[in-house]
C-alpha cells in the first residue's frame, strides 16, 4: 500500500487546491498530513475540517514547534508502512 505524507506550513491556497486534488484523485490511498507549526490561523481549522469529513482516510498530526521540512517528514514516517510518497 502506498501512503502519502504531506508536510505542511503554511501556503493556505496551496494547501486547500492540494488536499481538494488528492482526495478526488488518489482513490483510497491513506493521507498523512503534518503541520510543522503553521502560523498561519486558517490552517489547523482547515486541516481539522478536512480531517473530519475524510474519517479513516486522513491523518493529521501536528508539531507543537516548527521542526522543518526533514524532521517533519521523518516523523510522517514513522507512522506509516510500505512505500510512501512525499509531497511537498
Amino acid at each position: 500500500m502506498v501512503h502519502i505524507v504531506l508536510p505542511v506550513y503554511n501556503a493556505f491556497e496551496d494547501l486547500r487546491d492540494c488536499m481538494t486534488s488528492l482526495i478526488a484523485h488518489t482513490k483510497d490511498a491513506p493521507i498523512l498530513v503534518i503541520d510543522d507549526a503553521s502560523t498561519d490561523p486558517r490552517i489547523s481549522p482547515f486541516l481539522e475540517t478536512v480531517a473530519r469529513d475524510s474519517p479513516g482516510r486522513i491523518t493529521l498530526l501536528s508539531n507543537d514547534a516548527n521542526l522543518g521540512f526533514v524532521q517533519t517528514v521523518n516523523r510522517g514516517m514513522t507512522y506509516t508502512q510500505g512505500d510512501v510518497v512525499l509531497l511537498n
